[in-house]
């Protein structure tokens, strides 16, 4: 298995700012997800890794580049895209509930199942992230690793490797830019830290979560 797991959100995105609903589909980093991507070093920097992923999308990847220095190695990784809504994607909470009412409520009353329309559900998602995990767990053996990834992507990782139900999934936070810290060991995975802002806050760079739709639309 991997030795160690370090998930860093995206830096704020424009469309994170305005409120719409992103998915697959990019949006670039704002001026303040650009700050606090460079935030990110002092932090990042402290640790050591042996590999680093990202998303392809780019608003992982200018987070990483930022952070990191732009002649880092960095994998892209579409398997680490967010959660994708489908026919959702593009529009804000308010237009879905206004276009697509008997689908949002649906899929508020069960995300795990339900899918939007061209879209995955929670429990897809958790199935696409767990078989890249397992997939690290044997061809990473040992190593660390530094990933660069979406909220969504995050909250289900961190269920995955602590073995929860998906059920909490609403319920959990991923600000932009924060990072989130596993070891494994052979008696399981120990979470060393959530959705850490601390680089972000003495800052003041420590943004809003544009979380909408149980959870980041990121």
């Amino acid at each position: 298995m991997i030795r160690s797991l370090t998930l860093v959100r995206h830096g704020e995105s424009q469309w994170n700012a305005i409120r719409v609903i992103q998915g697959h589909l990019d949006s670039p980093l704002s001026e303040a997800g650009r700050a606090q991507a460079r935030a990110l070093s002092a932090v990042l920097r402290q640790g050591e890794y042996d590999c680093v992923f990202s998303s392809d999308l780019s608003r992982a990847m200018e987070t990483g580049r930022l952070a990191l220095g732009s002649d880092a190695e960095i994998i892209a990784e579409p398997r680490l895209r967010e959660h994708c809504f489908g026919r959702w994607q593009g529009l804000s909470p308010e237009d879905v509930q206004r276009r697509f009412p008997d689908e949002w409520s649906r899929y508020r009353a069960d995300p795990l199942t339900v899918r939007p329309e061209g879209g995955e559900s929670v429990t897809d998602l958790r199935d696409r992230v767990a078989g890249l995990l397992d997939e690290w767990h044997e061809r990473l053996a040992g190593r660390r690793v530094l990933v660069f990834t979406h909220g969504g992507v995050v909250r289900v990782s961190v269920m995955v490797a602590l073995g929860l139900p998906l059920s909490p999934w609403g319920r959990l936070r991923v600000p932009n830019a924060s990072v989130t810290s596993l070891e494994f060991e052979r008696d399981g995975a120990r979470l060393l830290c959530f959705g850490s802002v601390g680089h972000l806050e003495a800052l003041k760079l420590v943004a809003g979560t544009a979380e909408e739709v149980n959870g980041d639309a990121a």
